[in-house]
């Protein structure tokens, strides 16, 4: 089992550096706070050559569907993938204060049914497509899966930036920027990584579908209003409550912690206001 570690900005592989192909997008000093997930919406190749490309984006690494992982960005530098963004008492965007993962998915980009899946021209297996719905909205539709090898990679790397940081959080594009962005998606197995990283356990695929979808529709545009942070389970616990109470005072509703139309109306106008 290789053993990943960090050392000067860079991820060591059983003591080796792993391949590094710098981008030219990078930005100041970067102070991890937080790691966020992203998926490339395309092929390993085509992402590393995107993120490398003069005036575009960036992200540390990218990471294959084998489990390969090439670094782009030194991990004391500042990487251009979280864009305008916000989570917990950070605002405007994460890219000073996070780590970013690009994992090689398609997400969202297949087309068809069973038996005619296709994506970019090509066909996709049934068995590398899951159909969901989204925790941030949308109508249930198809999204590529993530092998095994592939999530035991990014765990691996991120029990390894996790040693060298201490993540404050893991969170998904779509959970930092949920008006924006859907990945990693619900293909992604957050709650089983999170846990494999933070607490040491094996990794393992939950059902994709979210238990309540509205809940954690609601928790999502909670934490990014500020009215977090809350964890984004389906829940609708105290904590859960406690903040719809404070967005219905702060919006000059009825505090009864009920959500029902005006609420959401309101949660949908505040969302468009932060952009």
């Amino acid at each position: 089992m290789t053993v990943y570690t960090v050392s000067g900005g860079r991820l060591l592989a059983d003591g080796s550096p792993v391949p590094y192909r710098p981008s030219p997008n990078v930005g100041g000093p970067c102070r991890p706070r937080f790691l966020v997930i992203h998926f490339t919406g395309g092929g390993e190749a085509g992402a590393i050559e995107t993120l490398t490309t003069p005036g575009g984006v960036s992200a540390h690494f990218v990471v294959g569907e084998a489990g390969t992982i090439t670094q782009l960005v030194d991990l004391d530098r500042t990487a251009w993938h979280a864009g305008k963004s916000a989570w917990r008492d950070v605002t405007g965007s994460l890219n000073q204060v996070s780590i970013g993962i690009e994992v090689a998915n398609l997400g969202d980009a297949i087309e068809g049914s069973p038996g005619a899946y296709r994506a970019y021209g090509r066909p996709i297996p049934d068995d590398r497509v899951v159909v969901a719905r989204h925790a941030n909205g949308g109508p249930a539709r198809p999204w590529h899966t993530y092998p095994e090898a592939q999530i035991a990679a990014v765990t691996a790397l991120a029990r390894a930036l996790h040693a060298a940081f201490g993540f404050e959080d893991i969170v998904g594009h779509d959970q930092i920027a949920p008006t924006r962005k859907v990945d990693p998606g619900p293909a992604w197995p957050m709650a089983s990584f999170k846990a494999a990283v933070f607490g040491g356990e094996a990794p393992s695929t939950p059902p994709p579908t979210p238990p309540d979808h509205s809940v954690m529709q609601l928790q999502r545009a909670l934490n990014f209003l500020g009215f977090g942070p809350l964890d984004v389970d389906g829940a609708a616990g105290p904590r859960t409550k406690a903040a719809i109470r404070a967005f219905q005072a702060s919006a000059g509703l009825d505090v009864d912690g009920a959500v029902g139309p005006k609420t959401w109306a309101a949660l949908d106008a505040a969302m468009t206001a932060r952009g």
